[in-house]
């Protein structure tokens, strides 16, 4: 068996090298795209396929703002299509073989008492492949309310498919109006759409881990006055496997590699773990550390762990599969390639792979017949000769912590003395950037401009000391180490210094605020889309809209990364030092912001005016915080680009 592998495995190897071989080679630079180029979404943006490897699915834009979920064989036959005028797909999932699920999200205000965040709403349409029939799940139910309040996972019973959710009973929420709702544990016929109890919450925050069968086979149940987590086996809370005092979250994640065991992830201030627990005991081992983005690659049929995937890398714990794995990245050596379905066995998977002059591919490895066959560009009006170059750039920050960012360089230009972007990604604890592209950066890129993406203090990905160094650094030491960055580009030659703009989303956009107000001298602009700029105001706003148990977490992660108790924090708030700014700002915001509402843009704005600074500001009409449409990204990169040009102009 394992000769006829390595045969097998040759042979794929020498597939996946022709097909290389045939992608597109360089050719004379032309004019760049057009901006809105990179801000239309991705042609394909999400893909699935079915568990025996049989058929995939495909979110494919129409180019008309709609969507299409195209089924196709492995051969590449039709199966059915889907067509969305409208809408957000997020993800999809086959059940069986027959049922799709399309996940969406819809802007929605949800009402007190359920003290949850207005926001998006998660919308689940499923799609039967033979009977062609569609419908939301729980959307014509008299018995819950029409939204989805938490995703438990898909299980087979009596050979028919359920899908498990956290959903409202009708009676519970007539009946309380004064304190919090938190979910019950409900399933859903896939053939029906019929909603059926499972398991109360009993008034109390708790989430399941289902199993394949449609078991439960473990729960949390989070006590906010003693700040607890507490996991139980199955339903019932009698002695529990495992607590966690002060963890700022515990969450259920898989069903571990044998039988009778879990995997379930530690969060707190201090540590990040994924951890296997024996449902017997509660000790366990420790799978992977200091990984925030740690998750887990499961089996197809049983659910079970198989692997794991990290910020840069996957592994599968099969050292035959891993071989599959590694064959397709060496197909690409450059790029960044990320397994993103599979079949059973992993026979047919599907990877997507992006880089230098790669922005963005899908293709399907057929293993048993050696073949690697393209499905498609996710960015096909942005040519290979048109990516910019991109890599992870390493310095130090003033107080000696190592760290590194990404940078992005303008096509066919030599990397010298570059007018700089700086664009710190969004947190303030988040995923650091990695190489791949970037929409937004690859377009100031294709202007002219280098960009760089600080992976500051606080980023996941780089240990929990590295995270931890982030505390109380709010608005300092984390803010320093952008132009730290700056510092070092510019020392090592690649960019004038004295040629900068700081812009960023989210909390980048409070980093891009920051840059002028509570620093000097770096920027000779910033751009801010959907930033905070009263740091107080945003955390008892998010509070207010929030369930006790996330409440209580919330206010302690702020205190943590500030170093201070709320209502305290007017020294690193842009708009209380909004008179200090030393640049022209550009602030976007989204109308419809559930995140970081509208409003705080419209006093930074207020405020830059009043002290007689120059500032701009454009509210985007009907968008959300996420900027999931192609009309939101398309103004904010054609609008944040032109800000950049007129005032640090690239040539």
């Amino acid at each position: 068996m394992a000769s006829r592998f390595k045969l097998n495995l040759a042979r794929w190897l020498a597939a996946l090298a022709s097909l290389a071989l045939a992608l597109p080679t360089a050719a004379a630079l032309a004019a760049p795209p057009p901006l809105a180029a990179y801000g239309r979404l991705p042609a394909i943006s999400a893909v699935a396929m079915s568990p025996s490897g049989d058929r995939f699915a495909m979110v494919v834009a129409d180019g008309q703002g709609g969507w299409n979920v195209i089924v196709r064989s492995a051969a590449g036959a039709p199966v059915a299509a889907v067509v969305f005028k409208q809408g957000n797909i997020r993800q999809i999932e086959f059940a069986g073989e027959d049922e799709l699920l399309i996940f969406e999200t819809a802007l929605v205000d949800l009402a007190r008492p359920l003290r949850e965040p207005g926001g998006e709403r998660q919308d689940v349409m499923v799609f039967n492949l033979k009977t062609r029939a569609s419908y939301l799940m729980l959307r014509d139910s008299n018995i819950v309310r029409p939204t989805i309040f938490g995703w438990r996972g898909i299980g087979q019973v009596g050979g028919r498919w359920y899908a498990y959710v956290g959903a409202i009973p009708v009676s519970t929420y007539g009946s309380i109006r004064e304190q919090a709702i938190y979910p019950d544990l409900f399933r859903v016929d896939l053939e029906t759409g019929k909603p059926e109890f499972v398991q109360s919450s009993g008034g109390r925050p708790r989430t399941w881990l289902i199993s394949r069968t449609g078991e439960v086979v473990a729960h949390t149940l989070y006590e906010p006055d003693a700040e607890r987590w507490s996991i139980f086996a199955g339903a019932v809370d009698e002695k529990p496997i495992l607590q966690r005092q002060g963890a700022d979250i515990v969450e259920l994640v898989s069903l571990g590699r044998t039988p009778g065991a879990i995997v379930i992830s530690e969060r707190s201030n201090e540590a990040t773990t994924l951890r296997e627990v024996p449902i017997g005991e509660g000790r366990g081992s420790v799978l992977a550390s200091g990984e925030a983005a740690v998750g887990a690659i499961v089996d197809r049929d049983s659910g079970r762990l198989v692997g794991l995937t990290t910020l840069r890398d996957q592994v599968l714990f099969d050292p035959s599969l891993q071989a599959r794995l590694q064959a397709v990245r060496e197909m690409s050596p450059a790029d960044r390639v990320r397994l993103v379905a599979h079949g059973r066995n992993f026979d047919r998977m599907i990877f997507y792979s992006e880089g230098p002059r790669n922005s963005g591919r899908y293709l399907l490895a057929d293993v048993p017949t050696h073949r690697v066959i393209p499905l498609g560009d996710a960015r096909p009006e942005v040519p290979p000769e048109q990516v910019g170059a991109n890599w992870l750039f390493s310095y130090k920050a003033a107080d000696g912590l190592a760290m590194e960012g990404v940078l992005t360089v303008p096509p066919g230009r030599d990397p010298k003395n570059l007018p700089l972007v700086i664009m710190p990604h969004d947190g303030p604890f988040a995923a650091g950037d990695q190489p791949g592209f970037n929409w937004w950066a690859q377009a100031f890129a294709s202007r002219g401009y280098a960009v760089f993406q600080p992976n500051y203090r606080g980023s996941f990905g780089y240990g929990d000391p590295f995270r931890a160094a982030a505390n109380g650094e709010f608005g300092r030491k984390m803010q320093s180490d952008l132009s730290d960055g700056v510092a070092a580009l510019a020392a090592a030659g690649i960019a004038d210094k004295s040629k900068v703009c700081i812009v960023g989303w989210d909390y980048g956009g409070y980093a891009a605020l920051a840059g002028v107000t509570l620093q000097h001298g770096v920027y000779r602009c910033a751009v801010s889309v959907n930033g905070m700029s009263d740091v107080d105001k945003l955390v008892f706003w998010r509070r207010e809209r929030s369930s006790l148990s996330q409440s209580v977490l919330l206010e302690r992660e702020w205190r943590t990364v500030t170093g201070r108790d709320l209502g305290s924090n007017g020294a690193i708030s842009p708009q209380e030092k909004a008179s200090a700014a030393d640049a022209p700002v550009l602030l976007i915001h989204s109308e419809n912001d559930r995140a970081v509402p509208i409003d705080q843009s419209q006093a930074m704005r207020k405020a830059l005016g009043s002290a007689g600074k120059t500032v701009e500001f454009l509210q985007i009409k009907g968008a959300v915080h996420s900027l999931n449409t192609a009309s939101a990204r398309e103004a904010v990169v054609e609008a944040s680009v032109a800000f950049v040009q007129k005032h640090n102009p690239a040539d």
